[in-house]
């Protein structure tokens, strides 16, 4: 049931996570047109404009990667009902807890660790740029234990807390919202597809109203296990239109004709088709080259554990690193990389001795709750 190619995406939209965040921490004024509300313009170079071209913007548009997530997480978690293993799909709901909460209980334990021993230098870094308020935010004052303990026990997948670990709020989504569909999946009739679909969306609305776009996402992404292979200029075009959508921002003409879409943000709404349709392009084999190469392979593996880790090591030691080095362009390079090959280091171990365990925990719950 593995698809090499949707590893691949997801390895790469992780990356790209990792990339938005270092962007969003010390070349705030880039993130402006993907994030008007948070991040203010700044002054801008000829380097900078070239930057913030759409075409550009998306290799650092962690919100756009996010639903790629969602989408490919419907799809991999359904696709055992279109495969005629539906007897899975129970294991994998009893499993869910585990599976996602093993590591994320560990990350928040690390996390605490340095809290706790006064290792993150996120707020002197941002003090440094004149005042970053994301950066200055990410881990705020007053966490205790008792608070660590309820986010690692239920409050990051039930409520999407992310004091002591900024991406976890993605998590309670990726949750519920897996369970939804799990259970779904589990109890839907085999006909009259859409009609359960819709009702199920409006369901979704009705319950998470502006939110309800990203568990729709993960929905419409299990029913892309549903469409055939379309020939290759057609799967070509849509890839096209799915990247097009993937790099929407504000206050570019080639965006600013989109419509209002009922409650949901335009940016929610427009990055969701973009994932939806790009994540059915590259599973049907759009670049396959880019998606099935080991570089790729690799960061899939530890997608996970690299989404998980990665601002713990970016408001420790690379925060630390930002605050005696000179501002200049290639010093920041130099703390990009070694962002990076940190990140990197500690997420292959992290995969290899949390992640791994907790796919056989969750395996070993799920097959005893089932007997």
């Amino acid at each position: 049931m593995k698809s090499l190619h949707a590893d691949g995406l997801r390895g790469l939209a992780a990356l790209n996570v990792v990339i938005s965040h270092f962007m969003a921490a010390f070349t705030p004024f880039l993130m402006h047109y993907n994030y008007p509300e948070t991040f203010p313009a700044g002054q801008m170079s000829t380097f900078s404009t070239i930057l913030n071209l759409p075409i550009f913007t998306i290799l650092y548009n962690g919100h756009f990667a996010v639903l790629i997530f969602f989408v490919l997480s419907g799809y991999v978690l359904a696709r055992p009902y279109y495969l005629d293993k539906s007897h899975s799909l129970k294991n994998r709901l009893w499993g869910r807890y585990l599976r996602l909460n093993l590591p994320i209980a560990v990350s928040l334990l690390i996390s605490f660790f340095l809290y706790s021993t006064i290792s993150y230098f996120n707020k002197e870094a941002a003090l440094q740029m004149g005042g970053n308020l994301w950066l200055s935010n990410a881990f705020p004052n007053g966490i205790d234990v008792f608070q660590f303990i309820k986010h690692a026990l239920y409050a990051s997948l039930l409520f999407g807390a992310n004091d002591l670990n900024g991406p976890l709020w993605t998590l309670k989504i990726e949750f519920i919202g897996s369970v939804l569909l799990l259970g779904y999946y589990i109890v839907k009739p085999n006909k009259h597809d859409l009609i359960t679909s819709l009702i199920a969306s409006l369901f979704l609305v009705a319950i998470f109203k502006a939110e309800s776009i990203y568990f729709i996402s993960i929905l419409t992404g299990a029913y892309l296990n549903s469409f055939s292979k379309p020939r290759k200029p057609i799967l070509f075009l849509i890839g096209i239109i799915g990247l097009y959508f993937g790099c929407f921002g504000f206050g570019s003409y080639l965006y600013d004709f989109l419509p209002d879409v009922g409650i949901w943000q335009r940016k929610d709404f427009y990055n969701t088709i973009g994932a939806l349709l790009l994540v059915f392009a590259v599973i049907n084999g759009f670049c396959s080259f880019i998606f099935t190469n080991i570089l790729s392979q690799f960061l899939g593996k530890i997608s996970f554990s690299i989404y998980l880790l990665h601002m713990l090591v970016l408001g420790s030691i690379v925060s630390y690193f930002y605050t005696f080095i000179p501002k200049s362009l290639s010093y920041l390079t130099l703390l990009f990389i070694t962002y990076l090959f940190i990140s990197i280091a500690v997420s292959v171990i992290f995969e290899r001795y949390i992640d791994r365990s907790s796919i056989k925990a969750s395996k070993v719950f799920s097959n005893w709750i089932n007997k």
